[in-house]
């Protein structure tokens, strides 16, 4: 049976509709471009729903507050507008082009990207080469990213850019408030993700021998990871579950700071550079770098009438809300 399937010149003819060169797209027919975008919608929706699965079914501890949705500062973007559906969609187009452009980079810089490590190669050195990669790739795109996005707050260019992500003081959808921006800021936010990995090939390059005694190229599994993991990262990091990694790498509080208290907490993915331009601050509730809830702080922030405590900017979503934003 499965031989007079295999034999059938229609189910070829749809194996050869549905397959196509990724790298390569002078090698597409019109109907492929199609696929590519539904293949690429299908993955952001299963992102956007696996984000707010993981934090429901692990049961992390949810950021809330009694503050009426839309009460002062606190405004609680409840329904998308026009507005906001169009930069999204807009903005996973964008998503569309730049995988595929990071596909076609990593098959053809072959100077920069490696597909497995060479043999002579030991365990451990492939380990430290692994560990390398993943914090120049961090620590390059956060520079970037900080001092843009700083640069996005200034006065003179915020209304008509940033401002629109503003709208909501307190994101809870995930990805789809994360992609919610400005398509300038989108694009620029993904392009800086290349930017670092090709910074970081060229680095390599030139000094990677001084402490591997040969020249290294980035293993395209951590190029991968790199990105993937970026865009669950920002994901949760527009949710509102207290997801946190040890030793201060990552808090969604972290964010959630930024969301309330726009002076603060540029990183993206990182607070390197923001703890070194003074630019950091630490959530209320939370440990600085364990994560963990914080009560003498919650308490002590409370007392204190000088400055309204973060936790009053806050505010947690209803199950119906939540059941919308999956």
């Amino acid at each position: 049976m499965l031989t007079s399937i295999l034999d059938n010149p229609i189910i070829w003819r749809i194996i050869g509709i549905l397959s196509f060169t990724l790298y390569d797209k002078l090698t597409w027919e019109w109907y492929h471009y199609i696929e590519w975008i539904f293949l690429m919608f299908l993955a952001l929706s299963i992102l956007g729903s696996l984000v707010l699965l993981i934090g429901e079914y692990f049961g992390y501890t949810t950021i809330n507050t009694t503050i009426p949705p839309g009460t002062g500062k606190a405004g609680i973007l409840e329904e998308f507008e026009l507005i906001d559906r169009t930069y999204i969609t807009i903005n996973k187009l964008v998503t569309c082009i730049f995988t595929y452009q990071v596909i076609h980079y990593t098959w053809y810089e072959t100077d920069i990207v490696q597909w497995s490590f060479p043999n002579t190669t030991s365990l451990i050195n492939q380990l430290a080469q692994i560990l390398l990669t993943l914090v120049c790739f961090y620590v390059i795109y956060d520079f970037g990213y900080t001092l843009f996005h700083w640069g996005l707050h200034h006065g003179s260019i915020y209304r008509f850019v940033h401002k629109h992500h503003h709208r909501n003081c307190v994101p809870f959808r995930g990805n789809l408030d994360a992609i919610n921006v400005h398509p300038f800021e989108f694009i620029t936010g993904e392009y800086n993700h290349l930017f670092a990995i090709h910074l970081t090939g060229i680095l390599f390059k030139k000094y990677s021998s001084l402490l591997f005694g040969e020249s290294i190229k980035i293993h395209i599994g951590v190029l991968g990871f790199f990105i993937i993991i970026g865009g669950i990262l920002a994901s949760f990091n527009h949710t509102r579950y207290a997801i946190a990694l040890p030793l201060g790498l990552f808090q969604v509080a972290y964010h959630d700071v930024h969301h309330a208290k726009q002076m603060f907490n540029y990183g993206q993915y990182t607070m390197f550079w923001d703890r070194i331009f003074g630019t950091f601050k630490a959530h209320d509730l939370f440990d600085e770098y364990s994560g963990k809830i914080n009560n003498n702080n919650s308490k002590k922030n409370s007392n204190n009438n000088s400055e309204p405590s973060l936790t009053s900017l806050y505010w947690k979503p209803t199950k119906e809300q939540s059941k919308k934003a999956k």
